[in-house]
């Protein structure tokens, strides 16, 4: 279960570090959490996996989750 997040993840067109240096954070459970995310919707749908969108939905989801 674990590889197959892994790999989810490592085909969004975002990575660790575009995800820390867009909340503002170091590495940590909130990069995880946020990559989890955008796996998810990239998972539910697969044409959001751009990095504009996944920004935006990055965004949301930071104001949501107070990250």
């Amino acid at each position: 279960l674990r590889l197959q997040a892994a790999e989810q993840r490592s085909r969004l067109c975002i990575g660790g570090a575009e995800v820390m240096e867009l909340l503002g954070c170091g590495p940590g459970s909130t990069v995880g959490a946020a990559l989890r995310f955008l796996s998810e919707r990239v998972n539910e749908d697969p044409s959001c996996n751009e990095p504009a969108r996944l920004r935006r939905l990055l965004e949301a989801w930071s104001r949501r989750e107070g990250a």
